[in-house]
């Protein structure tokens, strides 16, 4: 769709998983089995010939759309949606994490089961990296109704509204401004 600012690899995972569906295109990578089945696979979350099944693909898109209504909360620093929150909760207790040992003693979250769940479930880990990092409140969804994809804001005051100055900033501009121009 547009150019991103590369997030860290664990951030990069949930906006890749996120921006499943692309707004402006009108497309959706979780519609189907077979493509569920091909975009896990192609993000390593899933070997190949894993059965997905449309139950799974209802957590995915369940867990994706409560992702997205945090993320968009990410702008104004207001709390999330109490039904976003509910909803990713629910999704969350589909897709279990535990938290695994290394040999050096340091910690990590793991899947606690396999299939689609325990790919979720690495997303889920990946959000959970992020916002012990400070790398979660830079995720955001671009504020764009014909846009509304997902994007790492790399400035330095964090206040980054659209995915891309470029495309979508330039055309929210050009819009307030032609809407001036009229008035």
């Amino acid at each position: 769709m547009s150019i991103e600012v590369a997030a860290p690899p664990h951030v990069e995972l949930v906006r890749r998983f996120v921006n499943t569906l692309d707004v402006e295109e009108a497309t959706d990578a979780l519609s189907k089995p077979d493509d569920a089945a091909a975009w896990f696979q192609a993000q390593g979350l899933l070997p190949a010939g894993t059965p997905v099944t449309l139950d799974d693909i209802a957590l995915a898109r369940q867990l994706r759309d409560g992702l997205r209504d945090i993320l968009t909360s990410h702008h104004d620093s207001a709390p999330p949606p109490p039904e976003a929150v509910r909803s990713l909760r629910a999704a969350a207790a589909r897709a279990p994490v535990i938290v695994t040992l290394d040999d050096d003693g340091s910690t990590h979250l793991e899947p606690a089961t396999d299939g689609v769940a325990g790919a979720l479930a690495r997303v889920l880990a990946a959000v959970h990296r992020a916002a012990l990092d400070g790398a979660w409140d830079r995720l955001k969804i671009c504020l764009r109704d014909d846009c509304r994809w997902a994007f790492y804001d790399a400035s330095r005051n964090r206040s980054g509204k659209w995915c891309t100055m470029a495309v979508c900033g330039n055309r929210t501009k050009v819009e307030r401004f032609r809407g001036h121009d009229r008035a």
